[in-house]
């Protein structure tokens, strides 16, 4: 050892010097703890079902945002909570359906959230906004039979009462 620094030898021709692999590693051993971007925190545990971790990750992530990011964040927020808190989705797609412009995809895929969360009653609220904003919308009566079905399946028949204004049909 020669010098104030210890270098460390190898068979490789270039010794690693460890004044610069140093602060490399700390800032990777910084990153896996923590302090990272919230809402990239939210996609992942949605992703991977932690709907709880994830709801709380995309309201972090609400905070200051404003304008389509707030809008998108929103949305992925009305799917984790589709698992963990239908009735706070379903506000949140209310407050979303009269402060922005949603697309027809973007009530479906809530809608498809709260359908597999076998949240019926509450993806029957979602549908009628959607309706309301897209009346005779092909994909609309396509995921209403959808969700109506699945009600049926599972024998909700609060549902199927709240899909008879939608047009269900099949609710015998």
């Amino acid at each position: 050892m020669t010098g104030r620094f210890a270098r460390i030898t190898t068979s490789h021709p270039h010794p690693i010097d460890m004044r610069r692999l140093l602060p490399t590693l700390l800032l990777a051993s910084l990153a896996a703890c923590g302090g990272g971007d919230p809402a990239q925190a939210g996609y992942d545990a949605l992703g991977s079902g932690d709907y709880a971790a994830a709801a709380s990750s995309f309201t972090e992530a609400l905070a200051g945002t404003q304008g389509e990011k707030r809008t998108d964040l929103t949305l992925q927020l009305c799917q984790a909570l589709a698992h963990t808190d239908a009735g706070a989705s379903v506000a949140k797609m209310k407050e979303l359906d009269a402060a922005t412009e949603l697309r027809v995809q973007d009530y479906n895929v809530v809608v498809s959230e709260l359908k597999g969360a076998g949240e019926f009653v509450a993806a029957t609220d979602v549908l009628k906004l959607a309706t309301a904003a897209f009346p005779g919308d092909e994909k609309l009566v396509e995921l209403i039979q959808d969700v109506g079905d699945a009600a049926k399946n599972a024998g909700d028949s609060d549902a199927l009462s709240a899909l008879k204004g939608l047009g269900y049909v099949g609710n015998d």
